[in-house]
This record gives C-alpha cells, structure tokens and sequence, in this order.
C-alpha cells in the first residue's frame, strides 16, 4: 500500500479504508474462491489476519513442490522475506 509521506492524518485514513477494502475483498474472494495477486498481498500484523492468509495460499496452491523446488534452489534462502518465510513455514 503507498502512503502519503507528509501527512500523518492522511496516512492513517487511507490505513483505514485500506483496511476495509480488504476485509470487503476478503469476503468476496471467500465466496468465490478467489486469491489476490501474491504482489498485492499485504503481510498481516495480527496473528488472526497471518494464520487466514496461510490457510487461504496452503490451500489453494501446490505448496509442497513448491517449496521442495526452493529448499534445492534457494537452499540458503537468500530470496526469502518476513511474509515467504511464513507462508512457507510449517506451523498450523
């Protein structure tokens, strides 16, 4: 999400509607079982909002082969990030 810079009001409005825009996403996406774009996807601050994203891309997505093709491609994890490294984490 881009921000104003100048303008802490301003900052914590579009936070705001952000937020509900994709609270209004999310119950679409639930119904039709649909997913974002993984480039637009914002990494949750709640631990609720974390484990809804994990479950949402583990299920949708063949995981599991994709994370075996990283393990021998990027095996020290080079390419990885806050949000990679939970979605590919093992924790349920």
């Amino acid at each position: 999400m881009y921000l104003p810079l100048d303008d802490q009001k301003k900052r914590d409005l579009v936070t705001e509607y952000f937020r509900l825009y994709k609270k209004i996403c999310r119950e679409l996406w639930d119904k039709y079982r649909i997913n974002e774009h993984w480039a637009k996807m914002e990494f949750p601050e709640e631990e609720t909002e974390k484990q809804i994203l994990y479950q949402r891309i583990r299920g949708s997505y063949p995981l599991s082969y994709f994370i075996s093709l990283r393990k021998e491609l990027d095996p020290k994890e080079i390419l990885a990030n806050p949000f990679i490294s939970y979605i590919f984490s093992e924790h349920e």
